[in-house]
């Protein structure tokens, strides 16, 4: 959509998560526009097999770190409508978790189920 937001084929009525981004600072959250309770937002991350062993994990992060904050790779993304946000590993398991058990509330509720 942004693309068409920026080229004005398309009008961008509000973003879902709780801040505004960047990419469309003219665009309201669904606060904004009076919309409660939405913070949706998509992320990616890398992840290892389990009982990786923590100087591996470690030395991974500080690389992945490296990575996202190099200037080439944040235009990269920002092109792409993403920003990199460095996490520790502790912080992007809790992150995960608690998207987990978030989005199998929401499909609960939903009645919704893989078949």
């Amino acid at each position: 959509m942004l693309p068409l937001a920026r080229s004005g084929q398309a009008r961008a009525l509000a973003v879902t998560s709780a801040r505004r981004t960047a990419l469309l600072p003219e665009v309201p959250t669904l606060e904004e526009a009076g919309i409660s309770g939405v913070d949706m937002w998509s992320w990616w991350g890398i992840v290892g097999p389990a009982g990786m062993p923590a100087n591996v994990v470690n030395a991974l992060n500080a690389e992945i770190g490296k990575m996202l904050s190099s200037p080439e790779l944040s235009m990269f993304l920002a092109n792409e409508g993403a920003e990199a946000a460095t996490m520790t590993p502790q912080q992007f398991g809790d992150m995960m978790r608690l998207e987990t058990e978030r989005w199998i509330k929401v499909a609960h509720e939903a009645n919704i189920s893989v078949e």
